[in-house]
């Protein structure tokens, strides 16, 4: 049990395990990841802008075309 407890509060080996982290996450970046290339990146940010302006300017219909049905409802009882 006290070896448990000297490990866990001895500084050292826990500047070991952030060390180990800080190297494995890195190689795991630099070598096993597998990245876009650039024009499929531009490609796809394209196709994102494109498609959350299509999206906004729907999400807009839909609220003045409500807005106007709301308006013209409360008209009739004015």
């Amino acid at each position: 049990m006290s070896s448990i407890l000297t490990t866990r509060a001895n500084p050292i080996y826990d500047m070991e395990q952030k060390s180990n982290f800080v190297k494995e996450s890195y190689q795991e970046l630099v070598e096993k990841t597998t990245w876009p290339k650039w024009d499929d990146l531009q490609s796809n940010t394209v196709t994102v802008a494109g498609a959350s302006v299509v999206i906004a300017l729907a999400i807009f219909a839909a609220d003045k075309f409500f807005e106007y049905s709301v308006d013209s409802y409360f008209q009739i009882f004015q």
